[in-house]
């Protein structure tokens, strides 16, 4: 019994799996670039992301949240925290964490803190909203 390739003598089922072989892989090849610009987050951009509303609203907000954990903390926060949160190109607050002073009740009302704000103004770079690392200071007075 002879066998015959099912690509044996005919040009066009061989032109169109390797049509489709490089079409596949050229998708693949596209998928993880956008990915990983999607992804992608600076630490420096043409233009800072910002609290909605400027620091007036960034203070406003602060002060409010502040004065309502005093109320119902028992012992007073004091000294201050270095938060570092990532805002997407929505403007949504990602990934909260603390510099320094971790495990502390400051550093874990901070993290609380930035983790309740409302979305942030994205930052932009070549005129595109982008993800930006974001460092932010907070003071605990202590009253």
């Amino acid at each position: 019994m002879k066998t015959k390739s099912l690509f044996q003598g005919t040009n066009l089922a061989g032109c169109v799996l390797l049509s489709l072989l490089l079409t596949s892989r050229v998708g693949l090849a596209q998928a993880p670039t956008e990915l990983a610009r999607e992804k992608t987050v600076f630490t420096v951009v043409e233009q800072q992301p910002e609290f909605v509303g400027g620091m007036k609203a960034y203070q406003s907000f602060m002060q409010n949240r502040v004065r309502q954990l005093k109320d119902t903390t028992s012992k007073p926060l004091t000294g201050k925290v270095f938060v570092s949160f990532i805002v997407t190109d929505q403007g949504a607050i990602e990934e909260v964490a603390a510099l320094n002073r971790q495990g502390s009740p400051e550093a874990t009302e901070a993290v609380n803190l930035v983790q309740q704000m409302p979305a942030w103004k994205p930052g932009r770079q070549a005129g595109r909203a982008v993800n930006v690392k974001y460092n932010l200071p907070i003071n605990f007075s202590g009253r």
